[in-house]
């Protein structure tokens, strides 16, 4: 019975980060407007022909208008499939699968810091993609240390005790 639990709780863990890390890539990773610096340049007025009430034609000029400064633009990318981490997070995954199967240590440490490098490079801000993103990582980080891929080297996984058969 306590076999199955802790296979199942195994199980439930890699179903949270697959579906957490998913979900980060269709999740906001930053705001769609972003604050933006433009160099200040000069604009010259516009001129322009204006007729008074008696039909006599003048020309009118606007006075320049210097813009530059902070301003609110449109972000470029903003969403988890627009950013570096689409690239990062799959060959994490893929690394780690690799690193499980072969039981190479170094190949799921080396999953391990590339996952982290897709958050760091993804860009460290609490909106709901990265929210998203450090859940798929801890829930697969837990996975990975109590099954004993990740950790100190001499750390083995821990073995529920079987009951004997009555």
């Amino acid at each position: 019975m306590t076999r199955l639990r802790s296979a199942a709780d195994g199980r439930g863990l890699l179903i949270l980060a697959g579906l957490a890390g998913v979900l980060s890539f269709g999740l906001a990773w930053a705001s769609a407007m972003d604050l933006k610096y433009q160099i200040p340049m000069y604009y010259p007025g516009f001129c322009y022909t204006v007729y008074d009430s008696e039909g006599w034609a003048s020309t009118q000029c606007d006075p320049y208008w210097t813009g530059g400064g902070y301003t609110l633009a449109p972000s470029d990318d903003h969403v988890g499939y627009q950013l570096p981490v689409r690239v990062l997070a799959p060959a994490a995954v893929l690394l780690a699968i690799v690193g499980v199967r072969t039981a190479r240590r170094a190949l799921v440490q080396v999953a391990a810091v590339c996952a982290v490098a897709g958050l760091v490079v993804g860009g460290l801000r609490v909106y709901p993609g990265q929210i998203a993103y450090v859940i798929a990582l801890v829930a697969a980080g837990t996975w990975l240390v109590r099954a004993g891929h990740l950790g100190r080297p001499g750390r083995r996984a821990r073995v529920a005790p079987v009951a004997a058969p009555s």
